[in-house]
């Protein structure tokens, strides 16, 4: 998830993905902004490494540390629902067009 491409591009499958969220973990609007100031500064930090030239693992780790933050803004049932539906959300991500 939040795989690489360009911004823009990124920009509009992470809006698929904040939609297939609202609507599958039923998320509330505080969620739905925590969720993208995560993802906001997770992109930062990925753009930063790419250009230190830090090899892939670091932005392994920065992801899988959002990925964390994330599942901590949601409920037990929301995690399981996340967590059940993970294969959707990745194919939104890293759906070619």
């Amino acid at each position: 998830m939040f795989g690489g491409g360009g911004e823009n591009k990124q920009g509009g499958k992470f809006a698929q993905l904040i939609e297939a969220w609202k609507t599958d973990l039923n998320l509330t609007q505080d969620q739905v902004q925590k969720i993208r100031e995560a993802a906001k500064s997770f992109r930062e930090e990925r753009k930063e490494l790419k250009s230190s030239g830090s090899d892939r693992s670091k932005i392994v780790d920065a992801r899988q540390k959002v990925m964390e933050q994330i599942a901590g803004y949601l409920d037990d049932k929301q995690k399981q629902v996340f967590k059940d539906n993970a294969a959707k959300y990745d194919g939104i991500m890293h759906e070619r067009k």
